[in-house]
Protein backbone atom coordinates (compact mmCIF):
# COMPACT_ATOMS: atom_id res chain seq x y z
CA UNK A 1 0.00 0.00 0.00
CA UNK A 2 1.14 3.45 -0.89
CA UNK A 3 1.09 6.23 1.54
CA UNK A 4 -0.82 9.25 0.01
CA UNK A 5 1.18 11.69 2.10
CA UNK A 6 4.44 10.34 0.66
CA UNK A 7 3.28 11.17 -2.89
CA UNK A 8 2.37 14.69 -1.94
CA UNK A 9 5.75 15.15 -0.25
CA UNK A 10 7.64 13.97 -3.35
CA UNK A 11 6.18 16.88 -5.34
CA UNK A 12 6.94 19.90 -3.24
CA UNK A 13 5.18 23.20 -3.97
CA UNK A 14 2.99 21.79 -6.73
CA UNK A 15 -0.35 23.38 -7.29
CA UNK A 16 -3.50 21.58 -8.27
CA UNK A 17 -4.27 21.63 -12.03
CA UNK A 18 -7.13 24.10 -11.58
CA UNK A 19 -4.78 26.62 -9.97
CA UNK A 20 -2.19 26.19 -12.76
CA UNK A 21 -4.78 26.95 -15.44
CA UNK A 22 -5.98 30.03 -13.60
CA UNK A 23 -2.39 31.20 -13.10
CA UNK A 24 -1.49 30.80 -16.80
CA UNK A 25 -4.65 32.69 -17.80
CA UNK A 26 -3.67 35.54 -15.49
CA UNK A 27 -0.21 35.63 -17.07
CA UNK A 28 -1.74 35.69 -20.56
CA UNK A 29 -3.97 38.60 -19.55
CA UNK A 30 -0.95 40.38 -18.07
CA UNK A 31 1.05 39.94 -21.27
CA UNK A 32 -1.73 41.34 -23.45
CA UNK A 33 -2.20 44.21 -21.07
CA UNK A 34 1.51 44.90 -21.17
CA UNK A 35 1.61 44.94 -24.98
CA UNK A 36 -1.28 47.39 -25.04
CA UNK A 37 0.37 49.56 -22.39
CA UNK A 38 3.62 49.67 -24.36
CA UNK A 39 1.76 50.70 -27.49
CA UNK A 40 4.03 51.18 -30.46
CA UNK A 41 2.91 53.37 -33.37
CA UNK A 42 0.58 51.40 -35.57
CA UNK A 43 -1.49 52.22 -38.61
CA UNK A 44 -4.28 53.36 -36.29
CA UNK A 45 -2.20 55.72 -34.17
CA UNK A 46 0.53 56.85 -36.57
CA UNK A 47 -0.46 59.66 -38.97
CA UNK A 48 0.10 58.82 -42.59
CA UNK A 49 2.71 61.08 -44.13
CA UNK A 50 1.27 60.74 -47.62
CA UNK A 51 -2.12 61.95 -46.39
CA UNK A 52 -0.67 65.04 -44.76
CA UNK A 53 1.42 65.81 -47.82
CA UNK A 54 -1.60 65.52 -50.06
CA UNK A 55 -3.57 67.84 -47.83
CA UNK A 56 -0.71 70.34 -47.71
CA UNK A 57 -0.21 70.30 -51.46
CA UNK A 58 -3.91 70.68 -52.08
CA UNK A 59 -4.02 73.71 -49.82
CA UNK A 60 -0.97 75.24 -51.48
CA UNK A 61 -2.17 74.66 -55.02
CA UNK A 62 -5.63 76.00 -54.15
CA UNK A 63 -3.98 79.23 -53.02
CA UNK A 64 -1.65 79.37 -56.03
CA UNK A 65 -4.05 78.46 -58.84
CA UNK A 66 -6.71 81.04 -59.67
CA UNK A 67 -10.12 79.91 -60.88
CA UNK A 68 -10.61 79.58 -64.64
CA UNK A 69 -12.71 82.76 -64.95
CA UNK A 70 -9.88 84.88 -63.51
CA UNK A 71 -7.01 83.30 -65.49
CA UNK A 72 -7.76 85.27 -68.67
CA UNK A 73 -7.82 88.57 -66.77
CA UNK A 74 -4.57 87.70 -64.99
CA UNK A 75 -2.84 86.68 -68.23
CA UNK A 76 -3.76 89.91 -69.99
CA UNK A 77 -2.72 91.99 -66.94
CA UNK A 78 0.65 90.17 -66.79
CA UNK A 79 1.30 90.82 -70.48
CA UNK A 80 0.93 94.56 -69.82
CA UNK A 81 3.77 94.47 -67.27
CA UNK A 82 7.12 95.73 -68.50
CA UNK A 83 9.66 93.39 -66.92
CA UNK A 84 13.06 92.13 -67.96
CA UNK A 85 13.05 88.52 -69.12
CA UNK A 86 15.40 86.13 -67.31
CA UNK A 87 17.87 84.71 -69.85
CA UNK A 88 20.42 82.80 -67.75
CA UNK A 89 18.25 79.95 -66.50
CA UNK A 90 20.25 77.25 -64.74
CA UNK A 91 17.42 75.87 -62.60
CA UNK A 92 14.34 73.72 -63.14
CA UNK A 93 11.28 75.66 -64.36
CA UNK A 94 8.57 73.62 -62.68
CA UNK A 95 6.14 74.07 -59.82
CA UNK A 96 7.81 73.46 -56.47
CA UNK A 97 11.28 74.60 -57.55
CA UNK A 98 12.87 77.43 -55.57
CA UNK A 99 14.27 80.14 -57.84
CA UNK A 100 17.89 81.03 -56.92
CA UNK A 101 18.57 84.29 -55.08
CA UNK A 102 20.63 85.73 -57.96
CA UNK A 103 17.52 86.11 -60.13
CA UNK A 104 15.67 89.45 -60.10
CA UNK A 105 12.09 89.04 -58.86
CA UNK A 106 9.28 91.49 -59.49
CA UNK A 107 6.52 92.15 -56.96
CA UNK A 108 3.04 91.03 -57.97
CA UNK A 109 1.33 94.03 -59.63
CA UNK A 110 -1.57 95.57 -57.73
CA UNK A 111 -3.89 95.02 -60.72
CA UNK A 112 -3.36 91.25 -60.41
CA UNK A 113 -3.78 91.35 -56.62
CA UNK A 114 -7.15 93.06 -57.22
CA UNK A 115 -8.16 90.18 -59.50
CA UNK A 116 -6.73 87.44 -57.29
CA UNK A 117 -6.04 88.67 -53.70
CA UNK A 118 -4.48 85.33 -52.65
CA UNK A 119 -1.30 86.43 -54.51
CA UNK A 120 -0.77 89.52 -52.34
CA UNK A 121 2.92 89.64 -51.43
CA UNK A 122 3.90 87.14 -54.13
CA UNK A 123 6.63 87.82 -56.69
CA UNK A 124 7.00 86.79 -60.31
CA UNK A 125 9.59 86.39 -63.06
CA UNK A 126 9.38 86.16 -66.85
CA UNK A 127 11.25 83.29 -68.55
CA UNK A 128 10.88 82.24 -72.21
CA UNK A 129 7.60 84.14 -72.54
CA UNK A 130 6.04 82.51 -69.45
CA UNK A 131 5.31 84.19 -66.14
CA UNK A 132 6.27 82.23 -63.03
CA UNK A 133 4.44 83.16 -59.82
CA UNK A 134 6.73 82.82 -56.77
CA UNK A 135 5.81 82.27 -53.12
CA UNK A 136 6.96 85.05 -50.76
CA UNK A 137 10.28 84.53 -48.91
CA UNK A 138 11.01 81.06 -50.36
CA UNK A 139 10.58 82.12 -54.02
CA UNK A 140 9.22 78.69 -54.83
CA UNK A 141 7.35 78.48 -58.16
CA UNK A 142 3.65 78.00 -57.38
CA UNK A 143 1.99 78.79 -60.71
CA UNK A 144 2.96 79.24 -64.36
CA UNK A 145 1.11 81.65 -66.67
CA UNK A 146 1.50 81.09 -70.40
CA UNK A 147 2.52 84.45 -71.90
Amino acid sequence: MKNPTADSKSLPDTKPASELKADSKAKAVDSTTTSKDLKTPSADTKPSTSDSRTTGNAANSATAAPPAEKRTQITSAMKQEKVEEVTNVNFNLSIGTAVPAGIRYYPMPSRIVEIYPEWRGYDFILVHGKYFVLRPRTHEIVYIIEG
